[in-house]
């Protein structure tokens, strides 16, 4: 099997950024589907912002204050630093073409995947027990996704 495609194993203080992270793969995902369908970019538009919101920032804002802040030593912090501060740049544009639409659902995967599969590994395997059981007592819960009604990825 490629290394890429074995589960990874996640330790339980990470488990509910993870979960975090398969709803923003979701959220790109409808973004990708909404764009392939032709929809309308002001629908398009108005999800990206409300998902900005009620949920992306307040993901980021964790991983920036709580997680990077702890291993701000790790090179791969920096990077995932620089992912988010591209992702915000395009979506506190007023109105998003198709293409920076398409560019933020690329860049949000590619992001996701990096977090999960190299800083995430990375910060397993530098971590003391002890370090990731005190992480784990200010994230004890992943953040709820609400509903959004229109659906235009469908």
């Amino acid at each position: 099997m490629d290394r890429n495609n074995k589960p990874i194993k996640r330790h339980t203080a990470l488990k509910n950024l993870s979960r975090e992270h398969h709803d923003i793969l979701i959220f790109g995902l409808r973004l990708k589907k909404g764009i392939n369908k032709k929809a309308d970019l002001y629908s398009i538009n108005k999800y990206i912002n409300w998902f900005w919101e009620t949920y992306l920032n307040k993901h980021f804002n964790f991983e920036e204050n709580e997680l990077f802040a702890r291993f701000n030593f790790l090179d791969h912090t920096e990077k995932a630093r620089d992912f988010h501060l591209t992702i915000k740049k395009l979506i506190f544009k007023k109105s998003r073409s198709t293409d920076q639409i398409v560019e933020l659902y690329n860049l949000i995967e590619k992001h996701i995947r990096f977090e999960e599969r190299i800083l995430f590994n990375e910060i397993q395997e530098i971590s003391t027990e002890e370090q990731l059981e005190a992480f784990s007592k200010i994230h004890q819960e992943q953040l709820k996704c609400a509903f959004w009604p229109e659906q235009f990825w469908k």
